[in-house]
């Protein structure tokens, strides 16, 4: 069984937006620092991306993508269909369809990257960077499906690229680092730590993936080449196909309420079914503490994902908790 508990350290956030702001000016990302908490990246001319610290609970590093044009309610099922497969085919950002508006009609972008354990450069740039640029490929994606969402960039947004002053921000983790040296995260690694999480029903198919129940569930931990850490939950209430709009809006919904994993549907011989994703980033690698931190994160919110889902669509839940 599996009960989940974080621990909680809080980085200095205004160094380490600082931090990111380098690496996107780097990169030749235009960057707008608009408040000491927020950036802006425009896209143009599609839209832009917003980076914030979320406090709330741990520390999360949170980007957020908008398309500037609106679409419309008769695009719905079309946008739809885009949403559900790029989050099934796609690690970052995950989509979600907003529809609140009276009038219009908004697909938004989110990754996040949990900060609270003091990332270093490397570590920061691993996940923030190939976010970025996720997000232009989203934005030039949709508005290959969508051209109208094409047109002139807007006026600058209020801001200044003027630097904050800098501060020792990364002598805490440079401490940590030597008594928890940051490493690289492989299959072998995953193994020596799930009984440390309580999880002992687990077996390794391959080099690349492990599959355990947990309360339950089904979990596949697998590396990809991003590098990546993909933690999915497997629900299968084997669904007709004619139920897609119904489960694709509670995924939808749960995706816009939650900003953690990416709820979506898929389709197999059996029928319908549902995926919880839930993706780290592991290009500079990862010390025990962030990884155990990422692990536990992953499996609370897939299940308590597949647990929200189920009973919304079904009235009943698979997940056994303890």
């Amino acid at each position: 069984m599996y009960n989940d508990a974080d621990g909680q350290h809080t980085p200095q956030h205004p160094a380490l937006l600082h931090r990111v702001e380098q690496l996107a000016l780097r990169e030749d990302f235009d960057c707008l620092r608009v408040t000491d908490q927020e950036l802006v990246l425009p896209h143009p001319p599609l839209g832009e991306t917003r980076i914030r610290i979320d406090s709330e609970g741990d520390s999360i590093l949170r980007l957020c993508t908008t398309h500037y044009r609106a679409l419309g309610f008769g695009e719905i099922p079309e946008l739809s269909e885009f949403v559900n497969d790029w989050n099934h085919d796609c690690l970052s950002p995950q989509l979600v369809l907003d529809y609140d508006h009276p009038t219009a009609v908004k697909v938004w972008g989110h990754s996040f990257f949990v900060v609270h354990n003091e990332p270093d450069t490397a570590q920061l740039a691993a996940a923030t960077l190939p976010a970025l640029y996720n997000a232009e490929a989203y934005l030039e994606e949709l508005a290959a499906h969508f051209p109208g969402l094409r047109h002139q960039r807007p006026a600058p947004l209020p801001g200044s690229l003027d630097e904050p002053e800098d501060t020792a921000s990364g002598s805490t983790a440079e401490a940590e680092e030597a008594e928890d040296p940051v490493r690289e995260v492989s299959i072998s690694r995953l193994k020596d730590m799930l009984p440390s999480l309580g999880i002992s029903r687990f077996q390794a198919e391959s080099e690349d993936a492990i599959f355990a129940w947990i309360n339950d569930v089904l979990f596949a931990f697998a590396l990809d080449s991003g590098p990546s850490l993909i933690i999915k939950g497997h629900w299968d209430p084997n669904l007709e196909g004619s139920d897609f709009s119904k489960i694709f809006l509670i995924c939808n919904d749960w995706n816009r309420a939650n900003g953690s994993a990416s709820a979506y549907c898929h389709s197999n011989v059996d029928g319908l079914q549902v995926r919880v994703d839930y993706v780290v980033m592991t290009g500079a690698g990862l010390s025990d503490v962030q990884l155990v931190s990422a692990l536990g994160r992953g499996l609370k919110h897939i299940l308590h994902g597949i647990d929200d889902i189920s009973h919304d669509a079904v009235g009943s839940s698979p997940v056994a908790w303890p």
